[in-house]
């Protein structure tokens, strides 16, 4: 049989009680004097609204080409004001076609954007400097509107190659079918003025609309 010492056990269970309060004690200072977390919270910051928009790819549209720009009709009877050349286009590798007097009357039918115009004179029609031209007179029985064009074409028939866009004017040459001709523009009554090159002889003139069929948009047959 085990003789316990009953002050000694007093004194362990006294000393295990007085070590478990110092123990929970410090426990509870922790928890007291502790600094509190502070977490941190993201707030969403929310954006203004967007719609949501697609890039679309631009569309191409076709190349049109302007064919009917750059001419201003006159119609009126111009004097020269220094001598001229006659020229038989209103751009660069011009040839001379003829030439003017100053004082000299002749009659003009349009204008270019370029600085040109078109004269009729005795059996010659072709370009003059519009700088090089006084206007005297409108033509008032004889208004014809222009608009320009680029094309090639052959007559379909034997045709009347003449200085302006009627069958009262003066017959220039008379053509044969199938005769290349450069369109450089067109009346409102279906007459087509003309470029024709024939060896080194350069024309201009005009055709009905009806005698002439476009082969081509492009000045690409009628070479200088």
């Amino acid at each position: 049989m085990i003789n316990f010492n009953k002050e000694k056990v007093l004194r362990i269970i006294g000393l295990s009680t007085i070590t478990l309060i110092l123990l929970n004690s410090n426990k509870f200072e922790k928890i007291v004097n502790r600094t509190p977390e502070v977490k941190t919270v993201k707030t969403r910051v929310e954006e203004p609204y967007k719609p949501v928009t697609t890039e679309l790819p631009e569309i191409i549209q076709p190349v049109v080409k302007e064919e009917f720009e750059g001419l201003r009709t006159t119609n009126d009877n111009v004097m020269t004001n220094k001598k001229t050349y006659v020229l038989d286009k209103d751009s660069d590798e011009q040839s001379i076609i003829g030439n003017l007097r100053i004082n000299e009357v002749v009659y003009r039918l349009f204008e270019t954007n370029k600085g040109y115009s078109l004269i009729v004179n005795n059996n010659i029609v072709g370009y003059v400097p519009t700088e090089s031209l006084d206007s005297v007179s409108l033509d008032t029985n004889n208004l014809v509107n222009y608009d320009e064009v680029s094309r090639s074409a052959l007559t379909t028939t034997e045709s009347s190659f003449r200085i302006g866009p009627a069958d009262n004017y003066k017959v220039i040459e008379e053509l044969q079918a199938n005769t290349e001709l450069e369109l450089l523009a067109k009346t409102d009554n279906d007459w087509y003025l003309a470029r024709r090159v024939n060896n080194d002889k350069i024309t201009l003139g005009f055709i009905e609309s009806k005698d002439v069929k476009v082969i081509l948009d492009e000045k690409v047959l009628i070479k200088k």
